[in-house]
Protein backbone atom coordinates (compact mmCIF):
# COMPACT_ATOMS: atom_id res chain seq x y z
CA UNK A 1 0.00 0.00 0.00
CA UNK A 2 2.82 2.49 0.79
CA UNK A 3 4.50 1.38 -2.28
CA UNK A 4 1.38 1.86 -4.18
CA UNK A 5 0.87 5.62 -2.38
CA UNK A 6 4.73 6.93 -3.00
CA UNK A 7 4.26 5.85 -6.74
CA UNK A 8 1.00 7.81 -7.13
CA UNK A 9 2.80 11.08 -5.08
CA UNK A 10 5.67 9.98 -7.80
CA UNK A 11 3.43 10.63 -10.76
CA UNK A 12 1.74 13.45 -9.69
CA UNK A 13 4.92 15.12 -9.30
CA UNK A 14 6.12 14.50 -12.19
CA UNK A 15 2.69 15.80 -13.74
CA UNK A 16 3.19 18.74 -11.86
CA UNK A 17 6.84 19.32 -13.34
CA UNK A 18 5.78 18.76 -16.27
CA UNK A 19 2.69 21.13 -16.61
CA UNK A 20 5.29 23.91 -15.05
CA UNK A 21 7.59 22.79 -17.98
CA UNK A 22 5.11 23.43 -20.66
CA UNK A 23 3.66 27.27 -19.14
CA UNK A 24 7.64 27.78 -19.30
CA UNK A 25 7.64 27.01 -23.13
CA UNK A 26 5.26 29.65 -23.19
CA UNK A 27 8.02 32.22 -22.95
CA UNK A 28 10.05 30.93 -26.16
CA UNK A 29 6.67 30.57 -27.88
CA UNK A 30 6.09 33.99 -27.36
CA UNK A 31 9.43 35.20 -28.60
CA UNK A 32 9.02 33.61 -31.84
CA UNK A 33 5.79 35.54 -32.16
CA UNK A 34 7.64 38.57 -31.89
CA UNK A 35 10.18 37.54 -33.91
CA UNK A 36 7.78 36.93 -36.68
CA UNK A 37 5.45 40.26 -35.79
CA UNK A 38 8.66 41.78 -36.54
CA UNK A 39 9.05 40.44 -39.96
CA UNK A 40 6.02 41.02 -41.19
CA UNK A 41 6.07 44.57 -39.62
CA UNK A 42 9.73 45.23 -41.77
CA UNK A 43 7.98 43.35 -44.67
CA UNK A 44 5.10 46.15 -44.45
CA UNK A 45 7.62 49.21 -44.28
CA UNK A 46 9.13 47.50 -47.37
CA UNK A 47 5.94 47.55 -49.47
CA UNK A 48 5.65 51.31 -48.55
CA UNK A 49 9.09 51.64 -49.28
CA UNK A 50 8.77 50.04 -52.97
CA UNK A 51 5.15 51.96 -53.46
CA UNK A 52 6.56 55.26 -52.93
CA UNK A 53 9.42 54.63 -55.47
CA UNK A 54 6.81 53.12 -58.25
CA UNK A 55 3.10 54.26 -57.01
CA UNK A 56 0.86 53.52 -54.59
CA UNK A 57 -2.68 51.99 -54.36
CA UNK A 58 -4.70 53.62 -57.06
CA UNK A 59 -8.37 55.27 -56.57
CA UNK A 60 -9.86 56.60 -60.24
CA UNK A 61 -12.70 58.77 -59.96
CA UNK A 62 -14.72 61.03 -62.40
CA UNK A 63 -14.16 62.29 -65.53
CA UNK A 64 -16.79 65.03 -64.44
CA UNK A 65 -17.36 68.12 -66.11
CA UNK A 66 -16.85 71.42 -64.66
CA UNK A 67 -18.14 74.95 -65.94
CA UNK A 68 -19.25 78.39 -64.08
CA UNK A 69 -22.03 80.21 -64.90
CA UNK A 70 -21.99 84.53 -64.17
CA UNK A 71 -25.06 85.45 -61.85
CA UNK A 72 -25.85 88.77 -60.25
CA UNK A 73 -26.21 89.29 -56.79
CA UNK A 74 -27.41 91.66 -54.31
CA UNK A 75 -24.14 92.11 -51.96
CA UNK A 76 -24.76 95.12 -49.46
CA UNK A 77 -26.93 97.05 -51.65
CA UNK A 78 -25.04 96.70 -54.80
CA UNK A 79 -25.19 94.72 -57.82
CA UNK A 80 -22.02 92.25 -58.58
CA UNK A 81 -21.44 89.90 -61.01
CA UNK A 82 -20.49 86.31 -59.23
CA UNK A 83 -19.44 83.23 -60.87
CA UNK A 84 -21.09 80.04 -59.29
CA UNK A 85 -19.95 76.29 -59.97
CA UNK A 86 -21.31 73.69 -61.81
CA UNK A 87 -20.57 69.64 -61.58
CA UNK A 88 -22.58 67.43 -64.67
CA UNK A 89 -21.61 63.55 -63.34
CA UNK A 90 -21.52 60.99 -66.59
CA UNK A 91 -25.20 59.82 -67.38
CA UNK A 92 -23.33 56.48 -68.24
CA UNK A 93 -19.97 55.65 -67.79
CA UNK A 94 -18.36 51.91 -69.06
CA UNK A 95 -14.72 51.49 -67.89
CA UNK A 96 -12.80 48.29 -69.14
CA UNK A 97 -9.55 47.66 -67.10
CA UNK A 98 -7.31 45.24 -68.25
CA UNK A 99 -4.39 44.47 -65.46
CA UNK A 100 -0.94 42.69 -65.55
CA UNK A 101 0.84 42.10 -62.31
CA UNK A 102 4.77 41.56 -61.59
CA UNK A 103 6.19 40.33 -58.95
CA UNK A 104 9.21 42.46 -56.94
CA UNK A 105 11.52 41.26 -54.84
CA UNK A 106 14.23 43.41 -52.35
CA UNK A 107 15.97 41.49 -50.14
CA UNK A 108 13.40 38.45 -48.68
CA UNK A 109 10.23 40.32 -49.22
CA UNK A 110 7.46 39.89 -52.36
CA UNK A 111 5.24 43.28 -53.65
CA UNK A 112 3.04 42.96 -56.03
CA UNK A 113 2.78 45.79 -58.81
CA UNK A 114 0.42 46.20 -61.24
CA UNK A 115 -0.14 47.67 -64.92
CA UNK A 116 -3.43 48.73 -66.09
CA UNK A 117 -5.08 49.86 -68.94
CA UNK A 118 -8.01 51.72 -68.96
CA UNK A 119 -11.12 52.61 -71.64
CA UNK A 120 -13.94 54.86 -70.92
CA UNK A 121 -16.57 55.41 -72.58
CA UNK A 122 -19.38 57.34 -71.36
CA UNK A 123 -21.79 60.09 -72.03
CA UNK A 124 -22.62 63.93 -70.48
CA UNK A 125 -26.29 65.02 -70.31
CA UNK A 126 -26.18 68.74 -70.49
CA UNK A 127 -28.51 71.06 -68.56
CA UNK A 128 -30.59 73.75 -70.62
CA UNK A 129 -28.15 76.29 -68.67
CA UNK A 130 -24.59 75.14 -69.62
CA UNK A 131 -24.67 77.33 -72.77
CA UNK A 132 -25.02 80.28 -70.46
CA UNK A 133 -21.70 79.08 -68.82
CA UNK A 134 -18.10 79.12 -69.41
CA UNK A 135 -14.55 77.62 -68.16
CA UNK A 136 -15.77 74.51 -69.42
CA UNK A 137 -13.25 71.21 -68.01
CA UNK A 138 -13.46 68.18 -67.63
CA UNK A 139 -11.88 67.09 -64.44
CA UNK A 140 -10.54 64.15 -62.97
CA UNK A 141 -8.62 62.47 -59.45
CA UNK A 142 -6.19 59.47 -59.61
CA UNK A 143 -4.44 59.02 -55.81
CA UNK A 144 -1.45 58.93 -56.92
CA UNK A 145 -0.03 60.80 -59.86
CA UNK A 146 3.03 58.69 -60.49
CA UNK A 147 1.38 55.79 -61.55
CA UNK A 148 0.13 57.44 -65.04
CA UNK A 149 2.82 55.53 -67.36
CA UNK A 150 1.07 57.98 -70.44
CA UNK A 151 -0.46 61.74 -70.51
CA UNK A 152 -4.20 60.89 -70.45
CA UNK A 153 -6.32 62.24 -73.19
CA UNK A 154 -9.97 62.71 -73.43
CA UNK A 155 -12.04 62.44 -77.09
CA UNK A 156 -15.32 64.66 -77.33
CA UNK A 157 -16.84 66.36 -79.83
CA UNK A 158 -14.51 65.06 -82.48
CA UNK A 159 -11.82 66.74 -80.80
CA UNK A 160 -8.40 64.94 -78.56
CA UNK A 161 -7.82 66.71 -75.47
CA UNK A 162 -4.74 66.07 -73.25
CA UNK A 163 -4.78 66.08 -69.35
CA UNK A 164 -2.86 68.48 -67.47
CA UNK A 165 -2.30 68.88 -63.55
CA UNK A 166 -3.85 71.66 -61.71
CA UNK A 167 -2.72 73.32 -57.84
CA UNK A 168 -4.98 70.71 -56.19
CA UNK A 169 -3.44 67.45 -57.66
CA UNK A 170 -6.52 66.68 -59.75
CA UNK A 171 -6.29 66.08 -63.84
CA UNK A 172 -7.58 68.45 -65.95
CA UNK A 173 -8.28 69.70 -69.55
CA UNK A 174 -9.97 73.16 -71.12
CA UNK A 175 -12.42 72.41 -73.17
CA UNK A 176 -14.71 74.11 -75.61
CA UNK A 177 -18.70 73.37 -76.27
CA UNK A 178 -20.12 74.58 -79.27
CA UNK A 179 -22.85 77.46 -77.92
CA UNK A 180 -25.26 76.89 -81.39
CA UNK A 181 -25.48 73.07 -81.15
CA UNK A 182 -28.65 73.75 -78.31
CA UNK A 183 -30.39 70.77 -79.55
CA UNK A 184 -27.89 67.93 -78.91
CA UNK A 185 -27.90 67.76 -74.90
CA UNK A 186 -25.63 64.83 -75.25
CA UNK A 187 -22.03 64.68 -75.51
CA UNK A 188 -20.69 60.86 -75.86
CA UNK A 189 -16.89 60.76 -74.95
CA UNK A 190 -13.79 57.96 -75.00
CA UNK A 191 -10.95 58.51 -72.67
CA UNK A 192 -7.87 56.47 -72.27
CA UNK A 193 -5.62 55.77 -69.54
CA UNK A 194 -2.61 53.47 -68.27
CA UNK A 195 -1.82 53.42 -64.55
CA UNK A 196 0.75 51.61 -62.04
CA UNK A 197 0.10 51.12 -58.62
CA UNK A 198 0.49 48.50 -55.74
CA UNK A 199 -1.60 45.69 -54.39
CA UNK A 200 -4.82 47.55 -54.76
CA UNK A 201 -6.75 49.04 -57.52
CA UNK A 202 -9.87 51.19 -56.67
CA UNK A 203 -13.03 52.95 -58.59
CA UNK A 204 -15.65 55.45 -57.65
CA UNK A 205 -18.89 55.20 -59.12
CA UNK A 206 -19.31 58.53 -60.50
CA UNK A 207 -21.97 58.65 -63.29
CA UNK A 208 -25.59 57.97 -63.00
CA UNK A 209 -25.15 54.80 -64.15
CA UNK A 210 -21.31 53.44 -63.41
CA UNK A 211 -20.44 49.75 -65.65
CA UNK A 212 -17.06 48.44 -64.52
CA UNK A 213 -15.06 45.53 -65.93
CA UNK A 214 -11.43 44.35 -64.40
CA UNK A 215 -10.02 41.20 -66.15
CA UNK A 216 -6.20 39.87 -65.13
CA UNK A 217 -4.00 36.64 -65.42
CA UNK A 218 -4.10 37.17 -61.51
CA UNK A 219 -5.77 34.24 -60.08
CA UNK A 220 -6.01 35.15 -56.47
CA UNK A 221 -7.93 38.35 -56.49
CA UNK A 222 -9.81 39.91 -53.08
CA UNK A 223 -12.89 41.74 -54.53
CA UNK A 224 -12.90 45.05 -51.65
CA UNK A 225 -14.77 48.48 -51.25
CA UNK A 226 -18.51 48.82 -50.81
CA UNK A 227 -19.92 47.28 -53.63
CA UNK A 228 -19.30 43.34 -54.96
CA UNK A 229 -19.50 42.08 -58.70
CA UNK A 230 -22.09 41.32 -60.48
CA UNK A 231 -20.57 38.55 -61.92
CA UNK A 232 -17.15 37.09 -61.40
CA UNK A 233 -14.90 34.67 -62.66
CA UNK A 234 -12.11 33.09 -61.45
CA UNK A 235 -10.25 30.30 -62.12
CA UNK A 236 -6.33 29.36 -62.72
CA UNK A 237 -5.67 31.58 -65.55
CA UNK A 238 -6.97 34.63 -64.16
CA UNK A 239 -10.06 36.35 -63.70
CA UNK A 240 -12.74 38.75 -64.85
CA UNK A 241 -15.15 40.82 -62.79
CA UNK A 242 -17.90 43.22 -63.33
CA UNK A 243 -19.94 45.78 -61.57
CA UNK A 244 -22.62 47.98 -62.16
CA UNK A 245 -23.92 50.90 -59.73
CA UNK A 246 -26.61 52.90 -60.09
CA UNK A 247 -27.31 56.53 -58.81
CA UNK A 248 -30.37 55.72 -56.88
CA UNK A 249 -28.17 53.21 -54.65
CA UNK A 250 -24.75 54.86 -54.04
CA UNK A 251 -23.44 56.85 -52.06
CA UNK A 252 -20.66 59.66 -51.55
CA UNK A 253 -16.82 58.58 -51.15
CA UNK A 254 -17.45 55.05 -52.38
CA UNK A 255 -15.28 52.62 -54.02
CA UNK A 256 -15.03 49.40 -55.30
CA UNK A 257 -12.34 47.44 -57.12
CA UNK A 258 -9.71 44.72 -56.55
CA UNK A 259 -6.73 43.84 -54.22
CA UNK A 260 -3.82 42.19 -55.72
CA UNK A 261 -2.01 40.43 -52.41
CA UNK A 262 -0.82 37.24 -51.69
CA UNK A 263 -3.42 35.32 -50.12
CA UNK A 264 -1.65 34.11 -47.27
CA UNK A 265 1.96 35.29 -46.56
CA UNK A 266 4.16 32.99 -44.99
CA UNK A 267 4.23 35.49 -41.85
CA UNK A 268 0.69 34.72 -41.82
CA UNK A 269 0.91 30.75 -42.03
CA UNK A 270 3.60 31.07 -39.49
CA UNK A 271 1.37 32.80 -37.09
CA UNK A 272 -1.02 30.57 -37.49
CA UNK A 273 1.12 27.63 -36.83
CA UNK A 274 2.42 28.74 -33.60
CA UNK A 275 -1.20 29.62 -32.61
CA UNK A 276 -1.20 25.62 -32.37
CA UNK A 277 2.03 24.78 -30.79
CA UNK A 278 1.26 24.61 -26.83
CA UNK A 279 -1.42 22.32 -27.86
CA UNK A 280 0.98 20.41 -29.92
CA UNK A 281 3.39 20.39 -27.19
CA UNK A 282 0.48 18.97 -24.63
CA UNK A 283 -0.16 16.48 -26.67
CA UNK A 284 2.99 14.79 -27.47
CA UNK A 285 3.66 15.50 -23.10
CA UNK A 286 0.69 13.40 -22.74
CA UNK A 287 1.44 10.38 -25.27
CA UNK A 288 4.80 10.21 -23.47
CA UNK A 289 3.20 9.77 -20.41
CA UNK A 290 0.89 7.09 -21.91
CA UNK A 291 3.98 5.22 -23.55
CA UNK A 292 5.17 5.63 -19.75
CA UNK A 293 2.53 3.57 -18.28
CA UNK A 294 1.68 1.43 -21.47
CA UNK A 295 5.15 -0.17 -22.08
CA UNK A 296 6.42 0.50 -18.40
CA UNK A 297 9.05 2.70 -19.49
CA UNK A 298 10.69 6.50 -17.99
CA UNK A 299 11.30 9.46 -19.45
CA UNK A 300 13.00 12.23 -16.88
CA UNK A 301 11.33 15.26 -16.34
CA UNK A 302 14.66 17.23 -18.06
CA UNK A 303 14.38 14.71 -20.89
CA UNK A 304 10.44 16.26 -21.19
CA UNK A 305 11.88 19.83 -21.15
CA UNK A 306 14.51 18.80 -23.98
CA UNK A 307 11.39 17.48 -26.12
CA UNK A 308 9.39 20.82 -25.28
CA UNK A 309 12.18 23.11 -26.60
CA UNK A 310 12.83 20.91 -29.78
CA UNK A 311 9.08 21.12 -30.61
CA UNK A 312 9.54 25.15 -30.06
CA UNK A 313 12.70 25.22 -31.80
CA UNK A 314 10.68 23.66 -35.10
CA UNK A 315 8.75 27.42 -35.02
CA UNK A 316 11.58 29.18 -35.36
CA UNK A 317 13.15 26.97 -38.07
CA UNK A 318 9.36 27.20 -40.04
CA UNK A 319 10.07 31.13 -39.70
CA UNK A 320 13.76 31.13 -40.75
CA UNK A 321 12.92 28.69 -43.74
CA UNK A 322 9.99 30.77 -44.58
CA UNK A 323 12.17 33.73 -45.64
CA UNK A 324 14.03 32.26 -48.24
CA UNK A 325 11.82 28.96 -49.69
CA UNK A 326 7.83 29.16 -50.10
CA UNK A 327 6.16 28.47 -46.70
CA UNK A 328 4.91 24.38 -47.63
CA UNK A 329 8.58 23.74 -47.98
CA UNK A 330 9.40 25.37 -45.28
CA UNK A 331 7.22 23.26 -43.12
CA UNK A 332 7.80 20.46 -44.66
CA UNK A 333 11.81 20.56 -44.23
CA UNK A 334 10.76 22.05 -40.18
CA UNK A 335 9.06 18.84 -39.90
CA UNK A 336 11.27 16.22 -40.89
CA UNK A 337 14.45 17.63 -39.40
CA UNK A 338 12.03 17.83 -35.34
CA UNK A 339 10.59 14.53 -36.15
CA UNK A 340 13.96 12.49 -37.17
CA UNK A 341 15.62 14.05 -34.38
CA UNK A 342 12.90 13.72 -31.33
CA UNK A 343 12.28 9.84 -32.83
CA UNK A 344 16.04 9.31 -32.32
CA UNK A 345 15.94 10.68 -28.83
CA UNK A 346 12.74 9.04 -28.16
CA UNK A 347 14.68 5.29 -29.52
CA UNK A 348 17.99 6.30 -27.43
CA UNK A 349 15.55 7.07 -24.12
CA UNK A 350 13.18 3.99 -24.55
CA UNK A 351 15.22 1.96 -26.19
CA UNK A 352 11.94 0.12 -27.07
CA UNK A 353 9.56 0.22 -29.96
CA UNK A 354 7.18 2.83 -28.55
CA UNK A 355 9.68 5.34 -29.54
CA UNK A 356 8.48 4.96 -33.37
CA UNK A 357 5.17 4.98 -32.31
CA UNK A 358 5.81 8.51 -30.87
CA UNK A 359 7.91 9.75 -33.63
CA UNK A 360 4.71 9.01 -36.13
CA UNK A 361 2.66 10.51 -33.70
CA UNK A 362 4.56 13.24 -33.93
CA UNK A 363 4.40 13.28 -37.77
CA UNK A 364 0.54 13.28 -37.78
CA UNK A 365 0.08 15.81 -35.73
CA UNK A 366 2.64 18.50 -38.47
CA UNK A 367 0.52 16.98 -40.90
CA UNK A 368 -2.83 17.72 -39.10
CA UNK A 369 -1.55 20.65 -38.24
CA UNK A 370 -0.23 21.80 -41.71
CA UNK A 371 -4.28 20.55 -43.36
CA UNK A 372 -5.46 23.03 -40.51
CA UNK A 373 -3.68 25.75 -41.78
CA UNK A 374 -4.36 25.24 -45.40
CA UNK A 375 -8.34 24.97 -44.43
CA UNK A 376 -10.21 28.55 -44.06
CA UNK A 377 -13.56 27.92 -43.13
CA UNK A 378 -14.33 24.82 -41.37
CA UNK A 379 -10.51 24.92 -39.62
CA UNK A 380 -12.09 25.09 -36.06
CA UNK A 381 -14.37 22.23 -36.91
CA UNK A 382 -12.20 19.58 -37.97
CA UNK A 383 -9.31 20.70 -34.89
CA UNK A 384 -12.23 20.54 -32.47
CA UNK A 385 -13.01 16.54 -33.76
CA UNK A 386 -9.26 15.56 -34.08
CA UNK A 387 -9.00 16.90 -30.13
CA UNK A 388 -12.19 14.77 -29.85
CA UNK A 389 -10.82 11.72 -31.56
CA UNK A 390 -7.40 12.03 -29.56
CA UNK A 391 -9.18 12.49 -25.94
CA UNK A 392 -10.93 8.94 -26.69
CA UNK A 393 -7.82 7.18 -27.34
CA UNK A 394 -6.12 8.46 -24.14
CA UNK A 395 -9.53 7.95 -21.98
CA UNK A 396 -9.02 4.28 -23.89
CA UNK A 397 -5.93 3.67 -22.71
CA UNK A 398 -6.08 5.12 -19.64
CA UNK A 399 -9.25 3.61 -18.46
CA UNK A 400 -7.40 0.72 -16.42
CA UNK A 401 -4.74 3.04 -14.40
CA UNK A 402 -6.28 2.18 -11.10
CA UNK A 403 -6.54 -2.06 -11.67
Amino acid sequence: MNETRKDTVLTLKKIAFIGLITILLLIPLMMIEGVINERNELKYSVKKEISRAISESQIVDGPRLIYTVKKEQVVDDKKEMVEELHIINPHKLESKVNVTTETLRRSIYNVIVYHSKINMNGSYVLPEAVYNGENFKIKMKVSDLKGLTDTPKISLLNKDYKFDVDDSGQLYTIIELPKENQTDRIIHFTMQLELKGTERLMFAPSADETVLSISSSYANPSFVGEYLPLSRDVNEDGFTAKWKVLKINKKRSEYMGVDFIEVASQYQQAMRSVKYGMLIICLVFVAGLLVEFVAQRQIHVIQYAIIGLSLTLFYSLLTAFSDIIPFGCSYLISSIMTTIALTLYYRGILKHKSAWILGGFISIMYVTNYILLQMETHSMLAGSLLLFVLLSVMMYFTANMNK
